[in-house]
């Protein structure tokens, strides 16, 4: 059993999002009489050295979400977690081409878990050395049980909510042409086509495609990874570019639409009436928003293998969603018929998005029962109780005990 484990604190990062993660595993912990000390980069070396000094055991485990650096910290000239042999897991919920230097800078005992199987397969093919790699999707939030109910659900106060920034392809295109060579910008340009054209494909398998249809050596793992670094902009542009397309559409709904987040300008001067734009809002306060939503809008960020865990907390929270679908979403999720709990599109067909969200309102009882269902699949295998049991076998497994029903 983990005695002590240690968690670092974030910034106020993507809506304190980070944070609210790290107290949901904590509270497991805690839970398990396991002592939890939530530290920084400072915090961490006063307690190696007093660690040293009475010649203790620092901790066993560390775990952070979306490290940035943190697990290369310096002590008496090794590495901190390396002098205790400590194992350190890594939350990374981003692509893990966004996190290339922590995966190449990283102590003995390190592991990743991540939210995509092809993320999984990703840092396996090009990181070998590390430990294990795990792919579990982060749970969803909420204050309440059983906000799902018939009468509170017809009464709610938004029709359709989104909540998320936009990104500038204006600005982005201005990135590619001021920072990238000539050969770099032409296969950022034909990896983005290319993505455009396969909408169900991956960043490395669209990478691999192209490279492989010009000549190149793509299963040399070292050129491959180095290609990416160079290209991986063309995964931002395309996120960018679908998110921005689908909301457009979804702008075009006969119903009353709530955006909150920052970079819709684009959207805003076209003065649609029927859409209200919001500020963000932190995290912790999109639960009080989907308790009051009857369609909370996702747009994957192009997880193709994987699941963004707003779809878990609007379900939990008592919404209806409606998400671009996915290899997982569509083995995980029932999409059609009697029990559906989810509304899906394509992002080949975003055109089709206004036809599927006014036809879902104007059938609030059946919507009512994909939100209920949504809810129960959440509920029972989506909360961070569920998921934070999970992550806990993973760092138990990996810390010296072992699980017999590890997945």
């Amino acid at each position: 059993m983990i005695k002590k484990i240690f968690i670092f604190s974030r910034g106020n990062v993507a809506g304190n999002s980070l944070n609210v993660f790290s107290r949901e595993v904590a509270n497991y912990f805690e839970k398990k009489q396991t002592e939890v000390i939530f530290v920084d980069r400072r915090k961490i070396y006063q307690l190696a050295e007093a660690a040293k000094s009475n010649g203790k055991p620092l901790c066993d485990a560390v775990l952070i979400f979306n490290a940035c650096g943190e697990q290369e910290i310096k002590f008496y000239e090794k590495n901190l977690f390396d002098f205790f042999d400590v194992p350190f897991f890594n939350y990374i919920v981003d692509h893990p081409m966004e996190h290339i230097y922590d995966l190449e800078h990283r102590p003995k005992k390190y592991h990743v878990i991540c939210l995509d199987s092809d993320h999984k397969s990703f840092i396996q093919r090009h990181f070998p050395a590390i430990i294990s790699v795990h792919m579990l999707p982060l749970g969803g939030f909420s204050k309440a049980k059983n906000v799902c109910n018939i009468e509170n659900f017809l009464q709610r106060d938004y029709d359709v909510v989104f909540t998320g920034s936009g990104t500038s392809i204006h600005e982005l295109e201005r990135m590619i042409a001021e920072r990238y060579s000539k050969q770099d910008m032409t296969l950022i340009g034909t990896v983005i086509e290319f993505m455009l054209s396969h909408r169900s494909q991956t960043f490395k398998e669209s990478l691999y495609h192209v490279l492989t249809d010009n000549g190149y050596e793509a299963d040399n793992l070292n050129f491959f990874l180095h290609a990416a670094a160079h290209s991986v902009i063309a995964l931002f542009y395309t996120r960018a570019y679908v998110r921005m397309e689908a909301i457009a559409s979804l702008l075009n709904c006969n119903a009353r639409i709530h955006i909150f987040g920052s970079g819709w300008e684009t959207l805003q001067n076209r003065n649609p009436t029927n859409v209200t734009f919001h500020s963000s809002i932190p995290y912790i306060e999109t639960v009080a928003l989907y308790q009051k939503t009857k369609i909370v809008f996702n747009v994957m960020p192009w997880f193709k293998k994987g699941l963004h865990d707003r779809i878990p907390t609007a379900m939990l929270n008592g919404a209806a969603v409606c998400s671009d679908s996915n290899e997982f979403i569509d083995t995980y999720f029932k999409l059609e018929g009697r029990g559906q709990e989810l509304l899906t599109f394509s992002l080949d067909h975003p055109s089709d998005i206004p036809e599927l969200i006014e036809h879902s309102l104007l059938k609030p009882g059946e919507l009512y029962q994909v939100a209920k269902q949504g809810a129960a699949k959440a509920e029972a295998s989506l909360t961070w109780e569920v998921q934070a049991r999970k992550l806990a076998e993973i760092i138990e497994l990996y810390s010296g005990c072992c699980y017999t029903n590890i997945f």
